[in-house]
């Protein structure tokens, strides 16, 4: 019987976070690959003038990437706001896309990755026989900046827990809170591509350390531990790298024009990341502590170290330290992990093991034998 994994994408394809566990997917599994992408939503396509969604859903065929083929759908609304009910039209044109990509798909195994409760239950009634398995990447039941708990995100995150064969996690913290479907549970955290390139350090006016903020600049971070430690180390030049969100804008612009030793480098594609990784001396995590926080594992993390640099972080439960991913709650514990922090020895049987339990290659591997 031909095997069929649908991987539903949690994000824009082209930008997330996940490409190389797709990618790893793909490679290692013996049935086809299908990645369907944020839908081309008609309402929203139109309204936020994104029309190529609307053109790749119509008139491009699936893209064929090295590992999987990567599908737009079109939809009326967004899958994720309608019922079940209202949502067979939308499953109905996407059923019928796959076909013209898999013209089996009706006597195939169809095993379904999904990242959301809502998309469980909307693939549950669209592939009544399909396996299915739920990744939990954060505490989806609340929000992060103010750590509140939502009725509507914990229903929906039983619906995924309820319907799934198997459930993954990102942390220890994320599995602790849904110990009622223990024997479906496991840990695999996230990962990153195995590195292979050497890349020149970020140049500097001086002898001064370099720290870097990498990654989607929102209301994630603690603004007031992220100044007292800029304040704390003018000797140090802190540089910025990432989209900034409109809630983040002013107080980036503010940091910039008040201290002499911070710098916004712009914003950058998925691919290039890692190369900005790469040239800091240390990469630092300065989010907001609560519940939501630390059952996160920022893949921020996992990369920089990947790249060569190491981390000073709030404590996640995502993550043991070592010596080149060390906790800091404070100001101050924050600069003295920082002047702690060596280059990686990236020979080190340490490093070694790290970057095998780190790797998309390991989470791929656990999450297909989950469809076993």
């Amino acid at each position: 019987m031909t095997i069929i994994n649908l991987i539903f994408a949690p994000q824009e394809h082209d930008s997330a976070n996940h490409q190389g566990l797709w990618e790893e997917i793909g490679r290692q599994s013996t049935g086809e690959t299908i990645v369907i992408d944020i839908s081309a939503d008609l309402v929203v396509s139109i309204l936020k003038r994104r029309f190529y969604r609307i053109h790749e859903a119509f008139r491009s065929p699936a893209r064929r990437l090295d590992t999987y083929t990567l599908l737009r759908p079109f939809s009326i609304l967004r899958p994720e706001l309608l019922g079940p009910k209202l949502n067979a039209f939308n499953m109905y044109l996407l059923r019928r896309r796959l076909k013209e990509r898999v013209p089996e798909l009706e006597s195939s195994e169809v095993r379904v990755l999904v990242y959301s409760g809502n998309w469980a239950r909307t693939v549950h009634h669209a592939f009544p026989q399909a396996q299915i398995c739920y990744y939990v990447i954060d505490e989806v039941t609340r929000t992060a900046a103010t750590n509140a708990i939502h009725d509507r995100w914990v229903r929906q995150d039983q619906w995924g827990c309820q319907l799934s064969h198997s459930i993954f996690l990102m942390s220890p913290a994320l599995a602790e809170q849904r110990k009622a479907f223990a024997s479906k549970l496991k840990v695999v955290g996230n990962g990153a591509a195995y590195p292979h390139e050497a890349i020149a350090p970020l140049v500097r006016s001086g002898p001064q350390p370099s720290v870097g903020l990498i990654g989607n600049i929102r209301d994630w971070i603690d603004t007031a531990l992220l100044e007292s430690l800029i304040q704390l180390r003018p000797d140090i030049h802190f540089g910025i790298v990432g989209r900034v969100e409109d809630s983040m804008a002013h107080f980036i612009d503010s940091l910039i024009s008040t201290y002499d030793n911070v710098r916004y480098y712009g914003s950058f594609p998925k691919v290039d990341i890692r190369n900005w990784y790469a040239r800091f001396d240390v990469n630092i995590v300065p989010y907001q502590q609560n519940t939501f926080m630390f059952a996160t594992r920022p893949i921020k993390i996992v990369e920089s170290v990947f790249a060569g640099t190491p981390v000073v972080t709030i404590p996640v439960s995502g993550y043991v330290e070592s010596d080149f991913v060390r906790f800091a709650m404070t100001p101050q514990e924050f600069s003295q992990e920082i002047d702690k922090c060596r280059p990686i020895d990236t020979q080190s049987h340490e490093y070694e093991e790290f970057l095998f339990e780190n790797s998309w290659t390991r989470v791929a591997r656990d999450i297909l034998n989950g469809f076993d």
